[in-house]
């Protein structure tokens, strides 16, 4: 009987034992599957994956963590990185292909097919070549150019807001400044000139619909000045001298970017 009783003491002490290990195994597993926290600055990417992060920063709306990882003179300060016509109508991204390139002189080269949702700009996919350089431990993109855009949806918005020029021999210049200020809304300001003294010069709202406008000013006598938007240009038409400044100039033309 003592014999007995000492086996099912025994065996219930084995079991009670087992029990912990199998107990702290399962606490361990599950402590070490939790991701901790990481510091963006201590980690070391290289140039692929430097161009990775910057694409999917842009498609997260996170401008200025995007603008952490370059250093392109030619895009400007934060603001004018994450204004409308630059990054910040980027609402999206997909990165379709990846790869490092042979470097170019003291340059890094990543090439990058990627797709851009861009509810100002419109919708494109892009080949890109980024261009990188070391500074310390990390990489910097120093230049990207376009090497193929293919517009995804020709529907999309055009890239309406900017600067627009037209030159006409030596004698006549024009220029047209629209600032997008709400849904197809922009302030417009649009001047010719030419040497002999004829001038003249609008401004006000454009109200744009399918790629198109008309405005009249009834204060300067406008009664139907035709814009019709394309990519980069915008072609003015007064036909019919509803707009008219001077005998010999006017606002006809085709302007450029």
């Amino acid at each position: 009987m003592k014999k007995l009783i000492f086996l099912v003491s025994c065996s219930i002490f084995l079991f009670s034992c087992g029990s912990g290990n199998v107990e702290s195994e399962v606490n361990t597993d599950l402590t070490s599957s939790i991701s901790q926290p990481v510091d963006v600055n201590d980690i070391t990417y290289d140039p692929t994956s430097t161009v990775e992060v910057f694409i999917k920063r842009l498609g997260n709306q996170e401008f200025s963590r995007a603008y952490e990882l370059q250093a392109v003179k030619k895009w400007g300060s934060l603001d004018e990185f994450s204004s409308k016509n630059n990054f910040g109508g980027i609402s999206s991204t997909e990165i379709k292909t990846i790869k490092q390139n042979p470097n170019e002189g003291d340059k890094s080269v990543v090439y990058v097919e990627a797709l851009y949702n861009d509810k100002y700009n419109g919708n494109s996919t892009f080949k890109q070549k980024f261009y990188l350089k070391q500074f310390g431990e990390n990489w910097k993109i120093v230049d990207m150019k376009v090497v193929k855009s293919d517009e995804s949806d020709s529907n999309e918005p055009l890239q309406i807001a900017g600067e627009y020029s037209c030159r006409i021999g030596d004698y006549q210049r024009k220029s047209l400044s629209l600032e997008i200020i709400g849904r197809d809304e922009y302030e417009m300001s649009l001047v010719v000139g030419e040497i002999s003294g004829c001038s003249g010069e609008l401004s006000g709202i454009l109200h744009v619909s399918n790629n198109k406008a008309v405005y009249s000013d009834a204060n300067f006598d406008c009664r139907g000045l035709t814009f019709s938007f394309s990519k980069d240009k915008v072609i003015i038409s007064d036909n019919n001298r509803t707009c008219p400044v001077g005998a010999n100039c006017d606002f006809n033309g085709t302007y450029t970017k």
